[in-house]
């Protein structure tokens, strides 16, 4: 029986393509397209509804309601407008690789930054909007014979006024949350790209609740006193000149008591979300705390219905990618139909590699048509409640392959080294250990150059594959394809740079992956990957360097032959069964790229047409490579960039 990773590398070439078969019958796409009639419809209507809240401004003014209708109709047409934009760069080819051409070197595309343009537009149009509208509601007979005094009349001014802005940046917020959604089934966005726009949305959220709850209570605390004010906020009943009894529900400011209690679930929210060092190194912890934002919104919509009308779409988005992946963990529960891991080789670099089955039918990709994307696995005998995303290293038929560095085995060698260092990811410890069978990875389960271990009897679900490397495609028209990996971020250029060898991208060694990896074993341990070497046979040229730990000494020693300096290109180094090795050398990126597409116009590639460069990795060595693309983008080269981080 062959092994489930066998190379493949002469299997039957296959159209390279960045769309999903079956997008469009896709479930998550089948939400993301009724999301937005479901809310503009629903938000409308319920506006004519008895109000259930303690008290709703649009079933109290005429005005008020025609505004809230002009407010949301705009937001409405702006997400629309945004999702044709997106549309049609998925369709058009050089409208597409010009929104995803990076700003001055950085990781911002151009579309990013017009996106994130749009969403400022829309946030200064309601800011606009509500300022010369609410000075209208005020002036309106209604409002000028309650007589309301300046203080008090400032207060409603500043409410109302930034209280709209939270309704659009919440909206928005939840809209950018779902893992799978129609943004990557229909529209080709990655899941890194939107949690960026998520977090950035979000704190604008964060901002507006601020300056609301500020503003309220500075002009509030004018006209009421201290023990007043502290009923309003905080348990809605005080008495008044004409009640003698605490206030309940409908005829007070129970309102906002429920907007002082949104405010206090959301700020640990904020505070476990904002550093991003807590989402990396903690992200059970950072998870827990989203849990909040349930209760949060709920009292967020008590304390102002409207919130509610600009959630709609991102609800019924969330609720169908949380029941898409119901369905996966009861798959994985049920023993007939639950996918298994079919095997595991530890590294010697640290790393584990996983081969899984992949789900048959239900509208899923090929695992061949999978690999360079990623997917949402859960290992319900490791984390019976996590579903975490793992980058797809490749795909052989029925069986899929994820790669990530053991926690466990990383902390042993930095102690080893004398640099102890925390453990940073708890999950990724305990699969480890789990997938050697408890042993935690030990020596003789490590992949020295030779065969696979036993699979461990450990379930799987799968909810993917999303995403990939659309700013390449298709991959077919280019002349070269440049991988450039540092660390973990190899794993989905080991399936890109497969993918694009069996497309026959640029000819014979027209495909180069160049990974940059830490060594905490013996040298030469990095061309040992199973996935290297299945890389090699394949057609891949590649290219390792390797650094810290045994590779600076092997580097330093006279006698090891492979003394290599740093910046070295990627024709130097030993070779080690047909994989170039440098070791104790840092990659240049700008010699990499060069030389490779240098030598690709010189095997018969040509030098007209474009060339992609692939970067997965962290961000200063993103920032690295970007720079080296952009020079020879500046020299003229057509450069295609698709860059992908750790942001998930």
């Amino acid at each position: 029986m062959p092994s489930p990773h066998a190379d493949n590398g002469g299997a039957t070439k296959r159209p390279l393509s960045p769309h999903t078969p079956g997008a469009l019958l896709h479930p998550a796409s089948i939400a993301f397209i009724l999301a937005f009639p479901l809310g503009i419809v629903f938000g409308m209507l319920m506006m004519d509804w008895p109000c259930k809240a303690d008290f709703c401004l649009e079933s109290f003014h005429a005005i008020a309601k025609r505004n809230s209708r002009i407010a949301l109709g705009v937001f409405y047409a702006w997400c629309l407008a945004a999702v044709a934009v997106a549309l049609a760069a998925r369709a058009l080819p050089r409208l597409r690789f010009a929104l995803l051409r990076p700003l001055n070197n950085s990781s911002f595309t151009l579309g990013e930054a017009l996106f994130h343009l749009w969403i400022l537009a829309l946030f200064f149009f309601n800011l606009g909007f509500f300022t010369v509208h609410t000075e209208e509601l005020l002036n309106s007979p209604a409002y000028v014979a309650r007589k309301l005094v300046p203080a008090r009349r400032a207060a409603f001014f500043w409410a109302q006024m930034t209280g709209k802005l939270t309704d659009v940046t919440l909206g928005l917020t939840l809209l950018f949350t779902a893992k799978s959604s129609g943004f990557q089934t229909l529209l080709g966005v990655s899941f890194d790209r939107l949690a960026r726009v998520h977090r950035w949305v979000g704190m604008l959220f964060i901002a507006a609740v601020a300056a609301h709850g500020a503003l309220y209570i500075g002009f509030t605390a004018q006209y009421r006193t201290a023990e007043d004010l502290l009923s309003v906020l905080f348990y809605g009943s005080q008495r008044s000149a004409t009640h003698d009894h605490p206030l309940g529900w409908g005829e007070g400011n129970w309102m906002v008591t429920m907007g002082t209690y949104s405010a206090i679930l959301l700020f640990p929210v904020a505070a476990l979300s904002i550093p991003s060092v807590v989402r990396r190194r903690n992200f059970p912890l950072f998870r827990l705390a989203h849990w909040l934002v349930f209760p949060m919104m709920l009292f967020a919509w008590l304390h102002a219905a409207s919130d509610f009308y600009y959630c709609i779409p991102g609800l019924v988005i969330y609720l169908a990618d949380t029941a898409l992946r119901l369905r996966a963990a009861w798959g994985a529960t049920t023993q007939d139909k639950a996918l298994r891991v079919r095997s595991v080789v530890f590294e010697p670099t640290g790393h584990v590699r996983v081969d899984f089955d992949w789900p048959a039918g239900g509208g899923a990709a090929a695992a061949a048509d999978s690999a360079g994307r990623w997917a949402l696995l859960h290992f319900p005998d490791v984390a019976p409640l996590e579903w975490h995303p793992y980058s797809l290293a490749q795909g052989a038929g029925s069986v899929a392959t994820v790669f990530f560095r053991d926690p466990s085995a990383a902390a042993a060698a930095a102690a080893a080294a004398g640099k102890p260092r925390r453990r940073r990811n708890a999950f990724e410890s305990r699969l480890a250990a789990a997938l050697a069978g408890g042993g935690g990875g030990s020596p003789d389960k490590t992949n020295g150059g030779g065969g696979d271990q036993p699979p461990p009897p450990l379930r799987v679900a799968v909810h993917g594959p999303f995403g990939g490397p659309t700013g390449l495609a298709p991959l077919a028209g280019l002349r070269a394809l440049a991988v450039v990996v540092a660390g973990t971020g190899a794993a989905p250029g080991f399936g890109l740079a497969r993918r694009a060898a069996a497309g026959s991208v640029g000819g014979d060694g027209g495909v180069l992956l160049a990974w940059s990896v830490r060594v905490p074993g013996g040298a030469g341990a990095a061309a040992k990957v199973s996935l290297v070497r299945e890389c090699a046979r394949a057609g891949v040229k590649v290219v390792v360097y390797e650094t810290g730990g045994a590779a600076a000494a092997a580097a330093a020693d006279p006698e090891a032959g492979a003394a290599t300096s740093a910046g070295a290109g990627e024709g130097e180094g030993d070779l080690d069964d047909g994989v170039v090795v440098h070791r104790g050398a840092r990659m240049d990126p700008t010699a990499v790229l060069r030389a490779h597409f240098a030598a690709a116009a010189g095997a018969g590639a040509g030098k007209e047409g474009p060339v992609g460069v692939f970067v997965c990795g962290p961000a200063g060595f993103r920032a690295a490579v970007r720079r080296a693309a952009g020079a020879l983008g500046a020299e003229g080269m057509d450069v295609r960039l698709c860059e992908e981080g750790f942001e998930l």
